[in-house]
């Protein structure tokens, strides 16, 4: 009769096998959420870029205004297009404000802000803005 010897045998045992893929499903489920992460981040990043945009948009159209035709914040302005095109579905509000420079109307200067906000894709309200100076004969020739 023979008789084996189980200690010489080669390979993995259950134990081994069971330890290894826990510790592989560990990871995979670890990068699973980085990625997931970072697709979250990369979407609110969009959305924030996209607003930035249309604020800066809306600001170049107002500064291509004679500078007469800025008078106060119930000037109406139209929407910027990237306003219109991606922020539609998010329930956007697009705010200008224009004031004299420094409540004196003798300055020949008016701060104009814009500001947009939105709803973002998980629901929370998002808000950004931009403000510049106008002058009547540019900023160096007031």
């Amino acid at each position: 009769m023979a008789t084996r010897n189980l200690s010489r045998k080669k390979g993995f045992g259950l134990i081994e096998v069971m330890v290894s893929t826990i510790i592989v499903g560990m990871g995979l489920i670890i990068i699973g959420t980085v990625i997931y992460s970072q697709f979250y981040v990369i979407g609110q990043l969009r959305e924030r870029m996209i607003a930035n945009l249309a604020a800066q948009e809306e600001l170049e159209y107002i500064r291509g205004l004679p500078f007469d035709t800025i008078r106060s914040s119930g000037t109406v302005f139209p929407k910027p297009s990237a306003f219109n095109s991606s922020l539609k579905n998010n329930n956007p509000q697009l705010t200008v404000q224009v004031d004299n420079y420094l409540n004196d109307p003798s300055i020949n200067m008016r701060r104009v802000s814009v500001t947009i906000g939105w709803t973002s894709m998980t629901g929370r309200a998002l808000q950004t803005g931009l403000v510049t100076l106008i002058t009547r004969n540019g900023i160096d020739k007031q």
